[in-house]
């Protein structure tokens, strides 16, 4: 998102989406590079033959898509890499975009997710699947696990984006067929270890106890804009959450289906789905698969 609404900080955030969104998906959808990396990188650019230019351009029926985060950008930067803009997450008047993650480049921002979401539509025209979407709650590592699920800023974020995905799908038409919050566990997070956790259930990395945090519980019961569903299921458990097109299950529609898997495990496991209100022929559901 750009800065402020001076024309040099509005051009950066388009820059900053074309380096970083276009560099990659614009061939595949669109059949070629965004103009600005030409006209920053210039004859450093890969020039494409027109059949590979054919084999490339269309061949993805649907847009994938990780995201955590929103930045404001200013003009004036020197990173190509970054599109030539800065990045902040700090406003004109000096206070934060959002609620501050564990890791640095991480705050929450709603908002700026249905923003990507219709951008993302409008621009490529493909079904949307958000593939990784997630908090870690600063400073978890450090508290004892009684504290530690108890994640609020978690679940704030959830149900920030919750509602904007919402919004996005049935007040601006955004054609989004999955959501999957990142993670269901704690786990090694790249770079940052066992430091960062990211995981709606929490992990002693020690013994591989598995605790529920109340953010798992939240997007069971009361994700916002999605018809609520109450389950009664064991203390301790994973989840995964996945929209699925409701064409793909015309059997049980307007259902809430329990189901039992894997009964060597020792906690019990479940298979829930909720409903997305969307317009008849669009209707998709969330599973929510506990285990």
């Amino acid at each position: 998102m750009p800065y402020d609404d001076k024309p040099e900080n509005v051009a950066s955030a388009q820059h900053a989406l074309d380096f970083h969104i276009g560099w990659f998906a614009d061939p595949v959808y669109l059949g070629h590079y965004p103009e600005y990396m030409y006209e920053v990188l210039g004859d450093r650019m890969p020039k494409w033959t027109p059949e590979e230019i054919a084999l490339v351009h269309g061949s993805s029926d649907f847009y994938g898509m990780n995201t955590y985060t929103t930045d404001l950008t200013k003009g004036g930067g020197d990173d190509e890499f970054q599109g030539n803009t800065i990045y902040t997450f700090t406003r004109p008047d000096g206070t934060d975009l959002g609620c501050q993650a564990h890791c640095g480049w991480l705050q929450a921002y709603a908002p700026g997710f249905r923003l990507l979401l219709n951008y993302l539509y409008k621009k490529y025209k493909m079904p949307i699947y958000v593939t990784e979407n997630g908090f870690a709650v600063k400073d978890e590592d450090s508290l004892p696990v009684d504290q530690a699920v108890h994640d609020t800023d978690r679940i704030n974020y959830f149900a920030g984006n919750l509602q904007a995905l919402y919004e996005a799908i049935n007040e601006d038409g955004v054609d989004v067929r999955s959501y999957f919050p990142w993670s269901f566990l704690d786990n090694f997070e790249w770079a940052d270890g066992y430091g960062t956790r990211f995981g709606v259930t929490h992990v002693d990395y020690t013994t591989q106890k598995r605790t529920t945090k109340d953010s798992a519980k939240f997007i069971i019961k009361v994700s916002p804009g999605f018809e609520r569903v109450i389950f009664d299921f064991s203390s301790s458990f994973s989840l995964l959450l996945v929209v699925f097109p409701l064409a793909w299950f015309p059997s049980h529609r307007n259902q809430i289906v329990p189901r039992m898997l894997s009964k060597p495990i020792a906690l019990r496991s479940a298979l829930l789905q909720i409903w997305i209100r969307r317009a008849p022929k669009e209707l998709s559901r969330v599973i929510l698969m506990i285990s």
